[in-house]
């Protein structure tokens, strides 16, 4: 990615794709071609990467859906994997970067939960989908428990120990804490080259391959009635 500076924003000049695949097309015969869409220029705004649009096309719009069609664990499971992926592009693939991403962005007071908490919940939602990681076992951490609804700063601690926290505010938390990771682009503008290079590496909605035929009937829906 190579920019110049006008005005203290990043204004891009040329790219070079140091990885990936978007772009491509892949026959498949009868007319029918699978099409990779580039996402970096679909996402680039003239002075730089729009990088809100991004997140909440590739990220938050599905949380938002699961979590307003009430599947919160599912959403759950989404939004910590988000974490995830920011903590990759912002530190690489390095041990605690999850918990060193929350710290450095996150105010997680309002959740009522810790960033090492956090971590656990993600282990043992993510991997077994359940509450009791490694740690909670051996009683490091306090097991976390999600729920929907009710006052916004409504915290619990239960009678064992574990705590229970608002999804709704986990997800605002978040959402705030990518708004103050994006804007130390403005300051840094020369970040935006090792974050092309590591986006290029994640699987994202934003670059799923596609189908292009001449029967505009050809898109698949899924429905427990559907036949094979």
């Amino acid at each position: 990615l190579f920019q110049t500076i006008v005005n203290g924003s990043p204004r891009i000049e040329a790219f070079r794709r140091l990885g990936g695949n978007s772009g491509d097309q892949i026959p498949l015969g009868s007319g029918d071609t699978l099409i990779q869409v580039d996402w970096l220029s679909k996402y680039s705004k003239g002075h730089g990467i729009d990088l809100p649009m991004l997140f909440e096309e590739d990220y938050f719009k599905p949380i938002k859906l699961l979590y307003n069609a009430k599947h919160m664990v599912s959403a759950g499971k989404l939004l910590l994997s988000f974490i995830d992926t920011a903590a990759f592009l912002e530190m690489g693939d390095v041990q605690g970067n999850f918990v060193a991403w929350l710290k450095r962005y996150a105010d997680l007071a309002t959740v009522g939960v810790s960033a090492e908490e956090l971590w656990e919940f993600r282990n043992s939602l993510l991997h077994m989908t359940n509450i009791s990681s490694r740690a909670v076992l051996k009683g490091k951490v306090a097991p976390l428990i999600m729920f929907g609804g009710g006052p916004p700063g409504l915290k619990r601690q239960g009678a064992n120990g574990e705590k229970y926290f608002n999804f709704r505010v986990l997800l605002e938390a978040v959402a705030a804490a990518v708004g103050n990771w994006i804007s130390t682009y403005n300051t840094e503008p020369k970040r935006f080259e090792t974050f092309v290079e590591r986006y290029d590496l994640v699987v994202s909605d934003s670059r799923t391959f596609t189908i292009l035929n001449s029967d505009p009937a050809s898109g698949q829906s899924f429905s427990d009635r559907d036949e094979s």
